[in-house]
C-alpha cells in the first residue's frame, strides 16, 4: 500500500457496535446489523476483508451501498463527498448469519481518522422480523435500526431468523430449535454452533457496553410453529429474566409481536414481572401495520418496518430521552 495510510481494524477511533471480537489479525462482527463508524479524511476510502459478507457501506450521509460478497480491497472512494473535509464512514453487515472480517481501511497519503460522534446504546432481541428478512438491505432498513438512528442511538440486534423463544420450537431444527434464553448470552448467532471450524459458542462480555434500553419483539416463530401458551408463557418470563439480569438497569420494553401473536400471554407475563422487577413497558402493536404493509403477511416491507419505527421512537422518546444532540 506504497503512497497510502493504512488503518488497522484496532485502530481506537475505529468504534464498533453490536457483538464483535478482534482475532486472527482482524475484527468479526458476530449476529446481525453490527457495524462499525469512524470519521476520516482524504479522497480515498478502501477497506480490507477477510472472509465474503454482504456489507452495507454509508459515507458522508449519501444513499446506502450495497456491495455482495465483499471481500479482499473494496474501494468505496466514489462515494465519497469531496466538498467536504472530514467524511463519515458507517458499514453494518446486511444479514444475520453473516460475518464481516474487516482488517483495516485504506487513506490517502495524508489521510487521518478521528472519533465519530456517538450516542447511548439500545439493544433489540428479536428474530427475522427485527433482522429485517424481506427487505431490500436486510438489517439497515428494520425497525430496529431506523428506530435508533431516528432517535439518535446506537443500537444492536440479537434477533436471528426462524428463532423462537420457547426452547423446541422454531424453524432452526437443524441446531435444534434454540431460543434467546441460552443464545443471548453467546458471543456468535445459532449457526456457529455447526461449524466445525468454529467449535463451541463463545460466551459474551456483556461488560463490553450497556445498553440504555432493551426492546423484545418475539413470539411470531413461537405461535407459527406451535408452542402452547403456557410454555410460551414461561419461557417468555425466563428470557425477561435473563435480560432484567444482564441489564439490572435498562427499562424493558416489551412489544406484541406486529401480527398480535400471544397478545395475552405477553400482557400478563409483563404486568407481574413488572410487579416484582419494574422498569419493563408493554408495547401493543395492535394497528401499527396493515395488510399492504407486510411482503408475506408475516415480515413488513420497508415501508411497513419505517412505519413500524415511527411508531416506536413516539412511544420511547419521552421515555428515554433523545441520543445524541
Amino acid at each position: 500500500m506504497q503512497n497510502h495510510t493504512f488503518i488497522h481494524s484496532s485502530h481506537p477511533n475505529i468504534r464498533y457496535f453490536g457483538r464483535w471480537n478482534q482475532e486472527d489479525g482482524c475484527c468479526h462482527s458476530y449476529w446481525g446489523g453490527a457495524y462499525f463508524k469512524v470519521n476520516f479524511t482524504g479522497d480515498i476510502l478502501k477497506l480490507e476483508f477477510s472472509g465474503s459478507c454482504d456489507i452495507v457501506v454509508h459515507v458522508d450521509g449519501g444513499s446506502d451501498r450495497t456491495y455482495r460478497g465483499a471481500k479482499g480491497t473494496v474501494d468505496v472512494s466514489s462515494l465519497i463527498d469531496r466538498t467536504r473535509t472530514l467524511h463519515t464512514l458507517l458499514v453494518n453487515s446486511r444479514f444475520d448469519c453473516q460475518e464481516m472480517q474487516f482488517v483495516g481501511m485504506v487513506l490517502s497519503p495524508e489521510g487521518t481518522t478521528a472519533m465519530p460522534q456517538t450516542g447511548p446504546i439500545l439493544e433489540f432481541i428479536g428474530d427475522s422480523i427485527t433482522s429485517g428478512d424481506c427487505t431490500e438491505n436486510g438489517a439497515c432498513d428494520s425497525y430496529a435500526w431506523l428506530t435508533a438512528s431516528g432517535l439518535g442511538y446506537e443500537h444492536t440486534q440479537i434477533s436471528f431468523c426462524g428463532i423462537a423463544v420457547t426452547p423446541g420450537y422454531g424453524y432452526l431444527e437443524d441446531l435444534g430449535n434454540p431460543s434467546p434464553i441460552t443464545q443471548y448470552a453467546c458471543l456468535q448467532p445459532p449457526n456457529y454452533q455447526t461449524d466445525a471450524l468454529r467449535g463451541q459458542l463463545t460466551a459474551w462480555d456483556f461488560s463490553r457496553y450497556t445498553p440504555k434500553a432493551v426492546i423484545i419483539n418475539i413470539g411470531t416463530n413461537d405461535c407459527n410453529s406451535g408452542a402452547d401458551a403456557p410454555t410460551f408463557q414461561c419461557s417468555y418470563r425466563r428470557l425477561l429474566e435473563l435480560v432484567r439480569e444482564k441489564n439490572p438497569a435498562a427499562p424493558i420494553f416489551a412489544l406484541i409481536p406486529f401480527g398480535g401473536y400471544f397478545r395475552e400471554e405477553i400482557t400478563q407475563v409483563v404486568h407481574r414481572f413488572g410487579e416484582t422487577q419494574g422498569n419493563i413497558y408493554l408495547v401493543d402493536t395492535r394497528s401499527w401495520l396493515e395488510p399492504p404493509d407486510y411482503a408475506d403477511g408475516i415480515h413488513p416491507t420497508n415501508e411497513g418496518q419505517s412505519k413500524a419505527a415511527q411508531k416506536l421512537c413516539q412511544i420511547l422518546s419521552p421515555i428515554l430521552g433523545p441520543g445524541t444532540p
